[in-house]
């Protein structure tokens, strides 16, 4: 990914404002903090952009999500930024299809 990661929607974890939030070069999005640095996450199968939030659609049938989740469009439960990939929980499947738009998101599953 690249861009603006003002809201996390890069899943790049910043640890306060004065950190760069502007990435002119492709970085490796799909990793998590861990025990022993960042771990990748797996491959992606499919990457949905909101506004300032990124939903990926993992080959596991996982779906991560990323960014400012202000309405609750994260599906987090919560109204505060993800700043690393975080799994949604109870959705999962191999056949799930996420659209986001402005301050909402939706997914379908076959």
């Amino acid at each position: 990914g690249f861009g603006k990661n003002l809201n996390g929607q890069l899943g790049i974890h910043q640890e306060d404002d004065a950190q760069e939030t502007d990435y002119p070069h492709p970085i490796h999005l799909m990793r998590i903090p861990g025990e022993n640095g960042f771990e990748d996450l797996g491959p992606a199968m499919h990457v949905t952009c909101g506004l300032d939030s990124t939903f990926v659609t993992m080959m596991t049938g996982q779906v991560r999500v990323m960014g400012g989740s202000k309405y609750g469009q994260t599906g987090q439960g919560n109204h505060g930024n993800c700043a690393v990939p975080q799994q949604i929980s109870g959705l999962q499947g191999p056949h799930i299809q996420m659209v986001a738009g402005m301050y909402h998101a939706a997914a379908v599953g076959c």
